[in-house]
């Protein structure tokens, strides 16, 4: 497990072209949604063909269609819009694997995981907490209630939250257990000893909080003193220890480092950079690592500097400090896991760091420079109806 993984950005398209392309975003220019990765860009289909490796991308997540740039380069590719009913993205894995059995493959499926909508059985949902619930969330309704809920237009209390949770952990579960056969089905085979097995996220979802009831919040303002009132806001309101934090768990072939917590920082480029080194590719030169080295010792990888800027701001990460800013203006140092401004305690360190973030994005944008650059992306009507399915709860 890697801890310290994180997407380079809040949008999924751009978190899932580092993936692809080993690149970070400020090279592959995945920064806004109406951007496309460029044909000319290389995914790892192309990068793996000279190693005879077969390779597919299965999509369940429009902003990963063809047209954001994710078709070319794949010896096989398929993408499914959520307007064509429930998740079959392990489905696809699975039959895609059999028929390359005793070959070499790599397959990347882009499921909907915790995204909606949500696929519910009415007999599970009789089931749901919390119990008797009777509020307006439903699973034919619930994009549209999350859009509003996320724009202020609809007040979410704690018994929505709650429902909310149980129907996205309910469709997560069902995901799990196509997962797990998955899983038992290679182990089944024999191939699951001799495959490189990823799980990870592409950037967080997360549910809008429940938002508290005036007239309890009116009762507390004249039950509190002014002072301790609103030491109680400013804990509701203080900054999360790492918004773009996103799961990553790896099995290597043989089950070699099983068990291990590595805490150093990760991203998608170096998920690209172990796929590669597993078919016997060269990272030298990749703005990833291969996992499978930090998995085995990561101590010396806590204290690199590692840059995260998806064009609307910046995280420079560098051992016990973050650096988080926008550029042009003085960005803040903070603990790692966020907090206090050490910009006065640390002041040499702060320097330093912003030094690292400026050179590394230099780097970045001269090797942008090279390549293709921006694309838009054209949104026929079918990828347009895909979009207003899922991007409202965004």
């Amino acid at each position: 497990m890697f801890r310290g993984h994180r997407a380079p950005s809040h949008l999924a398209q751009a978190s899932i072209a580092s993936l692809a392309t080993g690149l970070p975003v400020p090279v592959h220019a995945l920064e806004d949604p109406g951007a496309r990765l460029s044909p000319r860009t290389p995914l790892l289909g192309r990068a793996l063909a000279p190693f005879g490796v077969a390779t597919a991308m299965f999509t369940e997540v429009p902003t990963t269609g063809a047209a954001f740039g994710f078709a070319h380069d794949w010896t096989n590719y398929a993408a499914r819009s959520p307007l064509d009913g429930p998740s079959v993205a392990f489905d696809e894995i699975g039959r895609w694997i059999e028929s390359h059995a005793g070959k070499k493959a790599f397959v990347l499926a882009h499921a909907r995981g915790a995204h909606p909508p949500w696929e519910v059985s009415s007999a599970a949902l009789e089931k749901l907490p919390p119990e008797g619930y009777a509020g307006p969330v439903d699973v034919k309704h619930v994009v549209g209630i999350l859009a509003k809920a996320r724009k202020g237009l609809l007040r979410l209390n704690e018994n929505d939250r709650a429902r909310l949770i149980a129907l996205q952990t309910t469709a997560l579960d069902a995901q799990d257990k196509k997962l797990d056969a998955l899983i038992e089905a290679l182990r089944g085979s024999g191939a699951l000893d001799k495959a490189l097995l990823v799980v990870t996220g592409d950037a967080p979802f997360v549910i809008p909080p429940a938002a508290p009831d005036p007239k309890a919040a009116a009762s507390a303002s004249i039950a509190a003193p002014a002072k301790e009132f609103s030491k109680e806001i400013s804990k509701e309101t203080e900054t999360p220890g790492d918004a773009l934090s996103i799961p990553l768990v790896v099995r290597f072939p043989g089950g070699v480092a099983a068990g291990r917590v590595v805490d150093a920082i990760t991203d998608p480029t170096d998920v690209a950079a172990t796929i590669l080194a597993a078919f016997g590719g060269p990272v030298d030169g990749l703005a990833g690592r291969d996992l499978a080295l930090l998995a085995l010792d990561d101590e010396p990888a806590r204290d690199v500097p590692r840059l995260s800027d998806d064009g609307r701001g910046y995280q420079l990460t560098w051992g016990d400090v973050r650096l988080v800013g926008v550029w042009g203006k003085p960005p803040r140092l903070e603990p790692r896991n966020g907090g206090e401004d050490l910009r006065a305690k640390r002041p040499f360190e702060y320097l330093a760091a912003w030094g690292l973030a400026a050179e590394a994005r230099a780097a970045w944008l001269s090797a942008r420079a090279k390549g293709p650059g921006r694309e838009p992306a054209t949104i026929d009507p079918a990828t347009q109806a895909a979009l207003d399915s899922w991007e409202r709860s965004r």
